[in-house]
């Protein structure tokens, strides 16, 4: 299903999505890192921040711990974007892509399947049923969707 992708894709300016392979490559720039996994692999050689958020990519998540996690994942994108940032989960398709999706439906005040039709125009996102609701959810509490 996901054979033969990039080890990263660029989805805006500054803004990198992938998989754990992050980890090992390396990049032309240094870049902040945000890992969302169940393990910490550890702060990878090219990155001159790192944070690790643990979340398991898996429906029966509770939704509060996927909302923090989306809480402090965009805290984070906010605080490096200007000078890039690589967000990087197991296979860099459904808890990275959830968090990246949530940052573009805040910053440009989409809804949850635009910001979703977006990425996926720069790389094979699924996120899971259980991340779906909860941006799904995040579309309507925020004050800019009707």
């Amino acid at each position: 299903m996901y054979k033969n992708r990039a080890v990263y894709d660029q989805i805006l300016p500054n803004l990198f999505l992938g998989g754990q392979q992050c980890v090992t490559h390396e990049f032309a720039s240094d870049y902040a890192a945000l890992a969302i996994t169940t393990t910490d692999l550890g702060k990878p050689t090219w990155a001159r921040e790192y944070l690790h958020i643990q979340l398991e990519d898996n429906p029966q998540e509770p939704a509060e711990r996927v909302k923090q996690a989306i809480k402090s994942g965009l805290e984070y994108i906010d605080r490096h974007i200007d000078d890039g940032i690589v967000v990087y989960c197991g296979m860099g398709v459904s808890r990275s892509a959830t968090i990246i999706i949530a940052y573009i439906m805040r910053q440009y005040k989409w809804t949850f399947e635009r910001a979703l039709q977006f990425v996926k125009t720069k790389r094979d996102v699924c996120p899971n049923l259980k991340f779906r609701a909860v941006l799904a959810k995040y579309q309507f509490e925020a004050k800019w969707v009707e």
